[in-house]
């Protein structure tokens, strides 16, 4: 790697990870999914793959960051720091990659972008497996773009293995591999000679994905009755979605979360777009980038639960675009160059300050739920069993057994009677809490409030109940 290359990523890895220390000295909060892989992470160091020992507890989630932060998941903070590490090397290897396809300044450019996107610099320093997925897809889609120009089997082998590594980090992942069989396909379509090449080259891919599978399938045979057990129950945990109003479609529409998301690197994105569109020559490369944005793009719109952090995971191909255009700007004339460099400082300094604005409005995601959690721990036996819906929470920072707030008013009353529970932690915030538990809980004789917790202004955003019988 050049020296002039060498300094301004070493410059935007530093901000990054001094950025994120900073974030993780401030934030006291935890997102539910950062209780789940803490807990599955401590879990791994007991001997099982699930949050508690009577059973699967999210153990449909993909295992390898779980794995990954084990040896740390007692502590958060050092978990936060292996995902800031991740995503201080996922800058490295999204340069790698777009340079392979598009040149030093393009993969500058998208490195840049992703170094300073406001979602990414708030998703780095939380237990979250995005920083691992992106790290590893860009490791993927290199040796796969070097497959492309090079024709050596070792290459596909690597990305095959990379691509198994994303799957068993996200299930995102499946449109990676929906995207490369696509294009192998599309390659295959207009081969000659070269056709059994590439379809030996398909099953290297397709076998060597499978095999770092293995374990996975032992997790779902063993939790889920089958090997693919883990995958199909992930996607009926995360098909929810309340009815919908064919007169409001304002859940099928992507944009704001794509504008929201990409912010000004979106200009550069839709410029790389129409390079592509308008080139009478597709570059190869571009085509195949231009697959996977398709069909994440796609996926995104059918979801009927929505989040900024799901374009996160495909947010290298899109800044590949970016830098491509980017890239493409700086060849033309003088004033166009000038402003492709005003929109990339732009694009850059307020993603920063976006970034910061979001970790630091964060600080106190469900710390009184912490607290309570805390508190409980405290008052209660190792053995015993605490009601609550936000069930991670209880089973990571209390220690304790957790039984979701399900049933109707006597139906819990019963459950409390024949489980033995004394506690019941109640969080005002919790969307899965029953509609009637708040009522029923203030109202009823048979518990009372012993302890309450502040959460965003709310005095009594966590209430601890106790049995009275």
């Amino acid at each position: 790697m050049e020296k002039r290359v060498v300094f301004p990523l070493t410059l935007m890895i530093a901000l990054l990870i001094a950025l994120e220390i900073w974030s993780v000295s401030f934030n006291s909060g935890a997102w539910w999914d950062e209780a789940v892989y803490l807990g599955l992470g401590r879990g791994i160091m007991e001997g099982r793959y699930s949050m508690g020992e009577s059973g699967p507890i999210e153990s449909f989630r993909p295992p390898l960051y779980p794995f990954a932060i084990s040896a740390v998941s007692w502590s958060i903070e050092y978990s936060r720091m292996i995902s800031v590490i991740f995503s201080a090397i996922s800058i490295l290897a999204v340069y790698l990659f777009v340079k392979e396809n598009f040149g030093k300044k393009a993969a500058l450019v998208a490195s840049l972008l992703l170094a300073t996107n406001a979602v990414f610099l708030f998703f780095s320093s939380k237990v979250l497996s995005e920083s691992l997925f992106i790290f590893l897809s860009s490791l993927a889609l290199l040796f796969f773009s070097r497959w492309k120009k090079t024709g050596k089997y070792r290459f596909i082998l690597f990305s095959g293995i990379l691509s198994g590594m994303c799957f068993i980090t996200r299930y995102f992942a499946t449109i990676l591999i929906v995207s490369v069989m696509f294009y192998l396909a599309f390659l295959v379509a207009k081969a000659g000679k070269k056709k059994r090449r590439i379809l030996a080259s398909a099953c290297i891919y397709l076998l060597s994905f499978s095999a770092v599978l293995i374990p996975w399938f032992g997790i779902g045979a063993a939790y889920y009755g089958s090997p693919l057990g883990s995958y199909f129950y992930n996607i009926e945990v995360y098909s929810y979605s309340d009815p919908l109003s064919m007169a409001d479609l304002s859940w099928a529409n992507p944009f704001p979360y794509f504008l929201e998301f990409f912010q000004l690197s979106s200009l550069l994105i839709a410029i790389g777009l129409a390079i592509f569109s308008f080139r009478r020559k597709w570059n190869e490369s571009g085509l195949f980038l231009v697959i996977i944005a398709a069909f994440s793009f796609a996926f995104f719109i059918a979801l009927p639960h929505k989040e900024l952090r799901y374009l996160l995971s495909f947010s290298p191909a899109f800044m590949a675009i970016a830098g491509y255009g980017a890239a493409c700007l700086f060849e033309m004339k003088r004033p166009i160059r000038l402003g492709a460099v005003i929109i990339i400082l732009l694009a850059a300094s307020s993603g920063i300050f976006y970034g910061i604005n979001m970790s630091w409005n964060d600080r106190y995601a469900a710390s009184g739920l912490i607290q309570a959690c805390g508190y409980l721990k405290e008052i209660t036996a190792e053995n015993e069993t605490i009601m609550s819906s936000s069930y991670p929470y209880v089973y990571y920072f209390s220690g304790r057994r957790a039984i979701t707030i399900s049933a109707g008013g006597e139906e819990m009353l019963k459950t409390v009677r024949e489980g033995g529970i004394r506690y019941i932690l109640f969080y005002r915030f919790e969307p899965g809490n029953p509609g009637y538990a708040e009522k029923y809980l203030a109202e009823s004789t048979d518990f009372e409030k012993t302890k309450l917790f502040y959460q965003w202004g709310d005095s009594e955003a966590v209430i601890i109940y106790k049995y009275k019988g």
